[in-house]
């Protein structure tokens, strides 16, 4: 690992983690390294998994591998090779060690209370058959169950033979002073101290010569590795141990000792590299993973500190020192696998409950039924976001009664209202607001080079009134502006941009300034209008009103009043009424009305006043009353020009702002693709495209989507929906059979009266527009899951080969198209639908199928009566197939010349000819269908021949008759009609 902790880094190194699932099980085994599983275990079992302790080169090789592998285990916990033991699990582990302890009648045991069984079972068992005493040691805080030192020390006697306790409890993540407890226990003479490491070993380095312990084990499947653990047992500590091993083994190590038979070669061999991932210096690694963790486990805890209904069991310090990521809850009035299973409901999150063999533990010291607690276990490679989940998503309150919170939106008395009466027939002027509104709510504002590139994309679309910069917030803004201007050919006469300012004097002459030059401009100035914001800016409304005015008045002695600056540039004034939409209708008109006065419009020239909602608060025709009203209270409305500037924060920014227009607005400002601050701003992409497909052309050009699209990703690194109108991938598809078919028929009548000469009006169902208006090819707007039906795979036949197959094939081929997406429960493309029929239908899929000569010789003759087929093919995957035939039609001349069909008692029947379209241009398809009592077999050919096309065709529906025919039978008589198939061909062949 790096010197500085990554949880990215580190998350990269197991492979489960890329799953779409947050794992919080940690304390029940944690995930296997990448390293571990994937090279280092399957390495050893293919190349060198033979017995150890041979003479020959691959024996030699792993053993030297298996040796390794113990110096290194042995080396990570700073022992002796000699004072371990690689075992199954530490419960095997404990349960050797206990067998193999000397115990005697007399002698007396210390079980800690707060253990896993695994390190209190074995000891209870041999004390009893050897009649020695067991102590029980308790935490005396239940409510923060630790062990200590005091109580410990009142148990020992001189009697006291051996103490088994637990490092960390695998339940409450609680740390004990293991050093401390050694220290009292070496007091007695021949006292030993076993500890359980289990649960501590997966957070924190490990030292047995450090702590003092004379029995030490932990499991290596959760330090990140297989399923086995290491026993550590110092050679002081083994002279009171007897061998399990057999007569003649010399006991000189603990693996000697305690181990019946070799550990597994490939898990033992796999902690080389588990070790490895610790680094060069794995103190360092230690302590940033504490310090990591100590992080997960303070957010988890504070948050559930602050839920009154959650009792944290153990303790509730975060401190790294005290404790490790393992935490455990209650929630009041709720089951521990009530929660859980909650937790699992509403997320990918993996946690458990219950009392994980600490049963003694959660019934007597937490006073816990069978239930136990919920328990969130985390290690290094979990992120704060992932420790907080599974608690938050259990954990969080209902929506509360939100009337003593929330108050529903005052609506505007408007009993005359028009609107609802107004059918747009035009587009409203565009505003561009993208290198503005949208620019500053990206997580990286554009560069210069990119806000170029997007405003060439703004132009292109044929956006005539475009907000370039906000000059007051940065030099960028400023820098931009200038450079278009300043660049030749650049800013179309069309054009006319806009600066955005507050109603700040100095933030006024600024914005002037970057527009300077200019042809066309235009100054937004704003201020805002609703009370609350008024009262959080610390502002009256006669304070708003008068540095509204003043601000103005300088705006027009720098602007259309400058006679310099008016040579140059065609000034234009825009006015924002910020939460236009939250602010009291008659302060609005009064600040406007005097706003107007001050800069003095004329109906050609007029002020533009920005309604705007800035946080959507209230459904869209309450807006559209507010913009109807507004107007209708104007005193000289012909010399204002009202511009709406919608959100989206209800999700109704679009519907607001259709209903604005109805309502009566002139100019709508927006953003591509709903960009914007919080939910965004309105979609002009959207709301230009409704009217596109209503018959009204908005003026902006959107033949090319997908580009836009791909540019303003590129360039903002948002990713549009999905399910976005008309631009999200799925916006314009069908994956469902019905719609689908709908789809399929209209385009088919379409293309009809196309032929015909005549363009009917665009009706098709389930889609608004026509997607190749849009440069989106109609190919792909069918896709194929299992939820769609026979129409998807007629509709790709169509399009790919311009083959129309009948409502039978259809049917047939549906299925089993419908069958490949279960089984591969995934979306097929469109050319694994292809390859599915060539696969189901063909003669021979593994050759090419759109000539005969391909894969042999074949005639068709008639003499005016009968149809004869004579030849010989070879398809790649069959017997060689000899034809020799004569009928009344080419089917009947195919089934009876064809040598296998003879065991087979079937007709065959052409069913459809075709000349394609697409890449077999010209040539004929041909289907077929060969029939034995209920049994239907399809195939089909494609040749330039329509006769020989036809032929094969029936060999093929035959074929594949003969081969299902051939799969219901018994093995041996399989074998016997396909040697009596290839016989007859090899007789014929020779013979010619």
């Amino acid at each position: 690992m790096a010197s500085t902790f990554s949880v990215e880094k580190a998350r990269a190194q197991f492979p489960a983690l890329a799953k779409n699932q947050i794992f919080g099980d940690n304390a029940g085994g944690s995930q296997v390294l990448g390293t571990v599983a994937k090279s280092s275990i399957s390495e050893y079992l293919v190349n060198n998994n033979v017995q150890l302790g041979a003479s020959y080169k691959t024996s030699k090789i792993s053993t030297e591998t298996f040796d390794k592998a113990y110096k290194v285990a042995a080396d990570y916990v700073n022992a002796d090779v000699g004072e371990i033991v690689i075992a199954p699990s530490t419960t095997q582990a404990f349960r050797n060690l206990a067998a193999a302890l000397k115990l005697k009648a007399g002698d007396e045991v210390i079980l800690s209370e707060v253990d896993h069984e695994s390190n209190i079972d074995p000891w209870l068992h041999y004390a009893t058959l050897a009649g020695a005493t067991v102590k029980w040691w308790a935490p005396s805080d239940h409510s923060n169950p630790k062990l200590d030192v005091a109580t410990l020390r009142n148990l020992l006697t001189p009697k006291t033979r051996f103490v088994a306790c637990t490092h960390a409890s695998n339940i409450l993540g609680s740390i004990h002073d293991i050093k401390a407890f050694a220290d009292v226990v070496h007091e007695v003479p021949g006292a030993l101290l076993c500890v359980d490491g289990v649960a501590y070993a997966p957070h924190r380095a490990i030292d047995v010569k450090e702590i003092g312990a004379d029995f030490y084990a932990f499991s290596w499947y959760k330090v990140y590795g297989p399923h086995i653990s290491l026993l550590y047992g110092s050679f002081k500590a083994q002279e009171q141990l007897q061998s399990l091993g057999h007569y003649f083994n010399p006991s000189g190590t603990l693996m000697d000792k305690l181990e019946l038979a070799a550990a597994s070669y490939e898990l033992t061999q796999a902690v080389i590299p588990l070790v490895a991932y610790f680094g060069d210096n794995p103190k360092q690694t230690w302590a940033e993973i504490a310090q990591h963790e100590e992080v997960l486990q303070k957010h988890l805890l504070e948050f559930l500190k602050s839920r009154p209904d959650v009792s944290i069991r153990g303790d509730v310090s975060p401190a790294a020192s005290t404790r490790v990521p393992t935490v455990s809850f209650t929630v009041k009035g709720k089951s521990s696998q009530s929660v859980v299973e909650g937790v699992e409901a509403q997320s990918i999150a993996g946690i458990r409950w219950g009392h994980f063999f600490s049963k003694r533990l959660a019934e007597k010291i937490l006073g816990l039924g069978e239930d136990g607690v919920v328990r969130v276990s985390l290690v290094h490679y979990n992120t704060v976001l992932q420790s907080l989940l599974p608690a938050k998503i259990y954990c969080k309150n209902r929506l509360p009664d939100p009337h003593t919170k929330y108050t529903g939106f005052q609506q505007i008395h408007n009993p005359n209202r028009k609107w609802p009466n107004q059918v747009l027939t035009k587009p409203p002027v565009w505003l561009s607001t993208d290198l503005r509104d949208g620019n500053q709510s990206l997580i990286n504002p554009l560069t210069i080079e990119q806000k170029w590139e997007y405003f060439q994309m703004l132009v292109e679309i044929g956006y005539t009134e475009i907000e370039v910069c906000f000059p007051a917030a940065s030099q960028v803004e400023f820098d931009f502006t200038r450079r278009l201007i300043e660049t030749p050919n650049i800013v179309p006469d069309t054009v006319r941009l806009r600066g955005l300012s507050p109603t700040r004097e100095d933030f006024l002459a600024r914005t002037v300034a970057a527009l300077r030059g200019a042809k066309r401009a235009s100054v937004c100035t704003y201020i805002c209008v609703s009370d609350k914001q008024l009262k959080y800016q610390g502002f009256t409304r006669e304070r708003a009103l008068e540095q509204a005015v003043r601000s103005v008045r300088y705006l027009r002695s720098i602007t259309k009043d400058d006679p310099e600056s008016a040579a140059v540039t065609d000034w234009t004034m825009a006015f924002g009424l910020e939460s236009y939409n939250e602010a009291d209708h008659d302060y609005a008109v009064q600040i406007t009305e005097a706003v107007r006065e001050a800069w003095e419009p004329t109906e050609e020239d007029p002020l533009v006043v920005v309604l705007a909602t800035s946080t959507e608060v209230a459904t869209p025709n309450v807006f559209a009353d507010q913009v109807e009203t507004f107007r209708a209270s104007l005193s000289d409305p012909e010399k204002i020009s009202i511009s709406i500037h919608t959100h989206n924060d209800r999700g109704c920014g679009v519907a607001a702002a259709e209903l604005g227009m109805l309502a009566g607005a002139d100019m709508v400002e927006g953003c591509l693709f709903g960009n914007g601050e919080r939910a965004g701003n309105v979609d002009l992409v959207t709301l230009a495209l409704n009217l596109y497909s209503r018959g009204i052309h908005p003026g902006l050009d959107f033949s090319k989507l997908y580009d836009i699209k791909r540019k303003y990703e590129k360039l903002t690194g948002l990713i549009v929906s999905q399910r976005m109108s008309y631009t999200g991938e799925f916006a314009l598809q069908a994956f469902s059979g019905s719609h689908q078919n709908i789809i399929r028929k209209g385009i088919a009548q379409r293309v009809e009266a196309a032929e015909k000469g005549i363009r009917p009006i665009w009706d098709i169902p389930y889609l608004p527009l026509d997607p190749e208006d849009l440069g989106i090819p109609l190919d792909t707007i069918i896709r194929v899951n299992s939820q769609s039906g026979k129409a998807a795979a007629t509709w790709i036949l169509n399009r790919r080969w311009g083959l129309d197959i009948p409502v039978e094939l259809q049917i047939n081929f549906g299925g089993r198209v419908q069958m490949m997406c279960e089984a591969l429960a995934r979306e097929i493309s469109h050319q694994e639908v292809i390859n599915l029929f060539i696969a189901n239908y063909a003669l021979t899929p593994s050759e090419k199928h759109d000539s005969a000569s391909n894969i042999g010789n074949i005639s068709v003759t008639s003499d005016g009566t009968l149809q004869t087929v004579v030849g010989m093919i070879n398809p790649a995957d069959s017997f060689a197939i000899r034809i020799d035939g004569t009928g009344p039609d080419i089917a009947s001349a195919v089934v009876r010349g064809l040598h296998f069909m003879k065991d087979v008692n079937a007709a065959a029947k052409i069913h459809h000819t075709q000349r394609l379209s697409g890449r077999f241009d010209g040539k004929y398809c041909v289907l077929a269908t060969c029939v034995e009592g209920d049994k239907t077999t399809w195939g089909y050919f494609i040749d330039e021949n329509e006769g020989i096309a036809q032929a094969m065709a029936v060999v093929s529906a035959s074929l594949h008759m003969y081969r299902r025919k051939l799969s219901t039978l018994p093995l041996k008589k399989q074998n016997t009609m396909a040697k009596m198939a290839a016989s007859s061909a090899t007789q014929t062949a020779a013979t010619a």
